[in-house]
């Protein structure tokens, strides 16, 4: 999926826009890409399924966050699991140490336990 997202022909006052599942999308303009509320993993439904509630994801992601080496900015609009997942998140940094995040205050915290940022 990587290469369909990068290689979509688009002039250079476009912008391109990919759906990644749940409510995640990859916005690109020229060669700057933006993600938005990326969930890549099955976290949610490993992590937060009890005796009371089932987490069952629908479909596999249509992308693994490896492919998202190339991202410069993820947008996270809240800090809920399948807005800003702790795998995803985590394995994207790994590969991609300069991609840039943008977060509500409240969530940056939760960026301070997947360990992209240091209490300062």
């Amino acid at each position: 999926m990587e290469n369909s997202i990068k290689n979509i022909k688009i002039s250079d006052h476009q912008i391109a826009i990919s759906y990644i599942g749940q409510a995640g999308f990859i916005i690109r303009y020229r060669a700057f890409y933006i993600s938005t509320d990326p969930y890549l993993s099955y976290y949610v439904d490993e992590h937060c399924s009890n005796d009371d509630t089932l987490w069952i994801r629908n479909y596999p992601p249509p992308i693994t966050p490896e492919e998202r080496d190339f991202i410069n900015v993820i947008i996270c609009t809240h800090a809920h699991y399948d807005h800003m997942d702790p795998d995803t998140i985590a394995r994207i940094f790994k590969m991609n140490k300069k991609v840039k995040y943008i977060t509500p205050h409240p969530a940056v915290v939760q960026l301070i336990v997947i360990g992209i940022f240091r209490k300062l």
